[in-house]
């Protein structure tokens, strides 16, 4: 059977939602792994067309660059499989739907879920995604889960349906706060009345060890910027749930969206589960990303994952954005938690060609950086992290986290530490 699916695409200059393209699924039962057609609208692409072959903002993909070119997949375009909720948001949308949760109705799934995703893309919306007015919310409501508001939540459907960092297991709103300082659940309130943006993360399970890792994601993320490494500033914890600032947006007079695509997408795996090595990733950013520091900046969040011992690492759990049809860079660091304390062990997932029990081969890792920069810009880099590995166990202190994190951390870190102080005395130092 075939069927389409209708994106709009939101214009800042406008501050309005857009017709963007249609994407034609010939094999809907076959889920991501039908054939499928995108189908640019033609009135979009003529008002834009100034950007024309950009694969920044104006598109959803960096793989359909902008243009009036019908474009064939032999599987979904990967970018919507971004869109497609996974775990109890996924579990919601099929009870509040009535839709049986299974693989062959994934399209349907994505119909009714990719109406108000992160990023600035999105499904055309079946319906008003809010039809009645609701004052909004104190903090207070939020944080007691009080009834009414979760009552609301899912007469709504105001679970976060796809995107960065929305996908996994947890349950997660995208909450506004108003001028006033009242909540309201993303697109409730017209964007000129956002004072704020939020995406709130629940714990995984209802294990005392979920609750620890989802409060210490806030310790992880303020030491990842103090290394130097991109990290959302504000970030909290409180009374269970974890409050992250949305990166997508830039809120001033009016709201402005940014494009967001996972390195699922950017490196074309339709799906989930998919991995590649870390190598073959570093080609993609090398490609795609106007910013040449992003190669050390993914290898600084690797090692980081490593020593702290985060086992998530898979490719949704990293993104671009796009601010223009020029800049493209990698987001901020996002679900960064020491996830090998998780109960129920999370296996790292994307390697190095050359690696051995978590540990890299470092000089493999210099090797290939020279396809990308300067041995001098590379020597730097890695002389830097010898002050990093030397900064972390004090931070560890610092921000107080938990001991029997530290000692599962410690474990890597400690192996890490050798390896890489060998490799430096042996390669650089002696420069």
């Amino acid at each position: 059977m075939n069927k389409n699916i209708e994106l709009e695409i939101f214009d800042n200059k406008r501050s309005s939602w857009l017709p963007l393209a249609k994407v034609f699924v010939h094999e809907v039962k076959k889920s991501y792994y039908s054939r499928t057609t995108y189908e640019p609208e033609m009135k979009y692409y003529f008002e834009h067309q100034e950007h024309d072959e950009s694969i920044g903002i104006y598109t959803p993909s960096v793989h359909l660059p902008l243009s009036l070119v019908n474009t064939d997949f032999n599987n979904w375009p990967s970018f919507l499989c971004d869109f497609l909720p996974q775990g109890a948001v996924r579990v919601n949308i099929c009870r509040k739907h009535q839709i049986v949760d299974s693989q062959e109705n994934d399209f349907e799934i994505l119909l009714k879920s990719a109406m108000n995703p992160i990023g600035n893309v999105r499904v055309k919306p079946y319906e008003e995604l809010f039809n009645s007015h609701h004052e909004g919310f104190e903090i207070k409501d939020i944080l007691e889960r009080n009834e009414e508001f979760i009552d609301y939540a899912i007469k709504v459907g105001a679970l976060v349906s796809g995107g960065t960092g929305a996908q996994g297991v947890a349950l997660k709103f995208l909450l506004n706060i108003d001028k006033k300082g009242k909540w309201h659940f993303d697109g409730a309130i017209p964007d000129s009345e956002v004072a704020k943006s939020y995406l709130v993360k629940f714990p995984r399970g209802r294990a005392t060890q979920d609750r620890l890792i989802l409060q210490i994601e806030v310790s992880y993320l303020k030491i990842a910027q103090e290394l130097g490494l991109k990290s959302v500033e504000d970030v909290w914890f409180k009374e269970g749930m974890l409050f992250i600032e949305r990166f997508d947006r830039k809120i001033d007079k009016s709201v402005s969206r940014f494009g967001v695509e996972t390195l699922a997408s950017v490196s074309g795996l339709p799906g989930f589960g998919q991995t590649q090595n870390h190598e073959k990733t570093l080609e993609f950013i090398h490609q795609f990303s106007s910013n040449s520091e992003d190669i050390f900046e993914f290898i600084s969040r690797d090692f980081l994952n490593i020593v702290m011992g985060n086992t998530d690492n898979h490719l949704r759990n990293t993104s671009f954005i796009k601010y223009s049809d020029k800049e493209i860079e990698l987001t901020p660091l996002y679900d960064f938690a020491p996830m090998a304390f998780d109960p129920e062990i999370i296996v790292r997932s994307c390697k190095w060609r050359d690696e051995s029990v978590s540990i890299p081969n470092f000089e493999s890792i210099y090797n290939e950086l020279l396809k990308y920069s300067s041995q001098k810009r590379i020597d730097e880099f890695f002389t830097n992290w010898v002050e990093k590995l030397e900064k972390l166990p004090k931070l560890w202190d610092k921000y107080k986290i938990d001991s029997q994190v530290q000692e599962q951390g410690m474990k890597k870190f400690n192996h890490f530490q050798k390896e890489y102080g060998e490799f430096y005395e042996r390669k650089i130092s002696k420069k």
